[in-house]
């Protein structure tokens, strides 16, 4: 930070104190319960509390004359100045300071100089929270700074395409050198209207042949870039993927020739894979400078000047735009969530490919009346398949080694090979169980997918709420289709057999789904309003104590400005000036902190759901199961991540003894 931005937040942060924010939420509120110390009319509660403040000050007055007749005693009866016990240098300094608390201020209908005081403690701290909270969202929604820190990499599933497409070239490109021809099997660049950028395979002497390997593509170029941002953006989507494919073609390459010699040692190409992922990714670095240029829509524009106005909800509304600043600032994001497509998977297949390439190699003619095939080529079909199952471990090997990339070790498909075999749920299950089994296999995998360690660019409450409004969705959806088959007469009575297990497993995913889309982007709010709550309830109890806190400073034994007695009220004033600026610090970190460690439940939860397997009916029970399971872990982790706005100001006030206040909070 430079010296002159340091200068310039410091003179924003003083004069924010000294404007105290007079016509900001919080001051209305104060003025609303404390009627004058907010610039309001007069209240019951300060009418009463005017009346308490005369009797203290009474109270106040006898004590002052009891401390001038025992100090006059005392001097007369030992020799010294107000006697052994009370001469000291801070006994008369304290009298005056306790007089000056307790001196009532004008036109402040009855309330005193301490508590004019704590008022203004309160409006300084409240308008530096309000400071604080409308310089950085702006920031947020500006793309100057994350919720948490992130770049743009590789999907790991497009690493997986990109492998599996250098496979299929390296494989026909060995058959075709075999069989002594000069074609080769390649890639080409094709760049479309919507700025994206197509690789296409296909072989150097055919038209007829593109996609023989599969093709790729990078992303859209965003529409709401500028043009040079987004000529910016293809080129670093362009050239990751060419770095990619290049590691990639290089170690398939290597994966082939090991595969040929059979010297049965396993291909060790971790650490070259996870440096081609690692300069692909750095390839892609140049995106993450272009969210800047993605935050100019129409709805951050609103939202920003709405939070910059001093005048407006200021920190007080920071719980209830959670969600709005995870969507808005997910939609600034979007160029660092933009992911490259696979237009066509690779596959090699041993006689559709192997024939286009007896075609290119030899010109004989493809299909019907042709005579070119596979059999031509110097590999057969058992050595083929060897040979991609031999590239397809050594891959699995070296990928095993990226999870820190987000590769996810079993994957939802897997679970597809657990399903059981026709007849063994019984005769209802025959009937029923092909139908379910599909419908719960593919409810099962879409849900896992919302958890996938790839997916961590989404911000977790937003996909949450996602996921709930699709569960709410497929249970209507279940529900239809169930109430459609049974009326058919051959299914109506397997059917309703079948609702009595089905009907509460629906209304589960139903229950958890609205809890999903409703009850947790709720949670921040609960927790932030039970803080603010908290906060002034702490207001309510040192306004009201302020004049027993001025009579403390009376006793006159001891050193220092305070008695031990009155130091406890020092640390509330210091706990008035500082909770809500670290109330808004605690809301930010635990934005960032509940991101941080929902990626870590949502990989296990991934894991869980990739991993299940049974008869048909497990499949809808285990999505209940585990939706279940994910709404109370959440419910847990948002309720400790968002509990940082209460206890960061705790914690921070305890260090230097300020101890706890939980009966406040």
């Amino acid at each position: 930070m430079s010296i002159g931005l340091f200068m310039a937040l410091q003179q924003d942060a003083l004069e924010a104190w000294q404007s105290g924010g007079a016509e900001s939420w919080s001051m209305q509120m104060v003025g609303q319960v404390f009627g004058p110390l907010g610039g309001a009319g007069p209240t019951l509660f300060s009418l009463s509390l005017g009346y308490f403040n005369i009797a203290m000050l009474a109270i106040g007055g006898v004590l002052f004359f009891y401390n001038v007749t025992a100090g006059v005693l005392q001097t007369a009866h030992e020799g010294e100045v107000l006697g052994r016990r009370w001469s000291s240098l801070w006994a008369p300094i304290r009298v005056i300071f306790a007089i000056g608390l307790m001196t009532p201020m004008p036109n402040l209908g009855g309330y005193n100089t301490g508590q004019a005081a704590i008022a203004q403690i309160v409006r300084g701290s409240t308008a530096l929270a309000s400071l604080i909270w409308t310089r950085a969202v702006p920031a947020l929604l500006d793309g100057h700074v994350q919720i948490v820190a992130s770049t743009p990499t590789i999907p790991t599933q497009f690493l997986r395409e990109a492998w599996n497409m250098s496979a299929c070239l390296s494989l026909a490109n060995h058959q075709l050198g075999a069989a002594g021809s000069a074609v080769r099997a390649i890639v080409t660049q094709v760049k479309h209207d919507n700025g994206a950028v197509a690789f296409l395979t296909g072989l150097s002497r055919s038209g007829e042949t593109a996609g023989i390997c599969g093709s790729l593509a990078t992303p859209a170029s965003p529409t709401h870039l500028a043009e040079p941002a987004r000529t910016a953006f293809a080129a670093a989507h362009t050239e990751a993927i060419v770095k990619l494919l290049s590691a990639t073609g290089a170690l398939t390459d290597r994966a082939l020739q090991s595969s040929l010699s059979r010297d049965g040692q396993p291909l060790s190409i971790a650490d070259e894979l996870r440096s081609g992922l690692i300069a692909a990714n750095a390839a892609l670095l140049p995106v993450a400078e272009l969210v800047k240029e993605a935050s100019t829509g129409e709805g951050q524009q609103r939202l920003r000047e709405y939070i910059g106005n001093d005048t407006g909800q200021g920190w007080l509304a920071a719980g209830s735009y959670y969600l709005v600043l995870a969507r808005l600032h997910q939609e600034a994001s979007s160029v660092l969530s933009a992911r490259p497509t696979v237009l066509t998977p690779a596959r090699y297949t041993f006689e559709s490919t192997g024939s286009s390439l007896d075609a290119a190699a030899t010109g004989r003619w493809q299909g019907w009346l042709g005579n070119a095939s596979a059999q031509n080529l110097p590999l057969d079909q058992e050595e083929v398949q060897r040979i991609g199952s031999d590239m397809e471990r050594a891959f699995a090997r070296a990928s095993a080694t990226l999870s820190s990339f987000g590769f996810a070790l079993p994957d939802p498909a897997l679970a597809a090979a657990l399903s059981p075999q026709q007849g063994e749920g019984g005769a209802i299950w025959d009937a029923f169980g092909a139908a379910v089994d599909g419908v719960g296999r593919q409810l099962a995998q879409q849900v896992a997918l919302y958890f996938a360690p790839d997916s961590h660019g989404t911000d977790p409450l937003v996909g949450l709420v996602s996921l709930g409004q699709f569960l709410v969705g497929a249970a209507a959806s279940l529900l239809g289709a169930l109430a459609v088959a049974s009326a058919i007469p051959m299914l109506g009575a397997s059917i309703t057999t079948a609702m009595v297990v089905i009907g509460p497993l629906v209304l589960a995913m139903t229950v958890t789904g609205g809890a999903m889309s409703v009850l947790l982007p709720a949670m921040p709010f609960v927790l932030w309003v039970l803080a603010v709550f908290g906060y002034f309830l702490a207001v309510v109890v040192a306004i009201v104590g302020a004049p027993l806190w001025a009579l403390a400073h009376l006793r006159l034994d001891g050193e220092g400005i305070a008695h031990d007695s009155a130091k406890p009220g020092y640390l509330l004033l210091l706990r008035l000036a500082l909770t809500p600026i670290l109330m808004v610090i605690g809301f930010f970190a635990a934005m960032a902190v509940f991101r941080a460690v929902s990626g870590l439940n949502g990989v296990g939860i991934y894991y869980l759901l990739s991993s299940f397997g049974g008869h048909p009916i497990f499949w809808l029970v285990s999505v209940v199961v585990m939706t279940v399971l994910t709404v109370a872990i959440f419910l847990i982790v948002i309720e400790r991540s968002f509990s940082l706005v209460t206890a960061l100001p705790n914690a921070v006030l305890t260090w230097i003894g300020g101890g706890s206040n939980n009966d406040e909070n």
